[in-house]
């Protein structure tokens, strides 16, 4: 994981660094998230839908770039 962050954009000042908490549902070298308040600790933009905005390096060595809107599954192999 290069970075991750979960907000309403990933550039607004209320998304918030999730990086240490998205390494921690990596198992087995992948990665099995569900995208919700409670996976990061809270609710950082009240009444706005959020997403994870991931930043990542694959497998093969490319950097990789997701969004994951709640309320979904994130899989991936990392």
């Amino acid at each position: 994981i290069i970075s991750a962050r979960y907000g309403i954009g990933d550039t607004d000042p209320r998304t918030v660094d999730v990086t240490a908490m998205v390494a921690t549902f990596i198992k087995n070298g992948r990665l099995d998230i569900h995208i919700r308040n409670a996976a990061f600790g809270g609710d950082p933009c009240r009444g706005k839908r959020k997403a994870l905005f991931l930043h990542y390096e694959s497998d093969d060595g490319t950097t990789q770039y997701a969004i994951a809107p709640e309320p979904t599954r994130l899989r991936l192999p990392t």
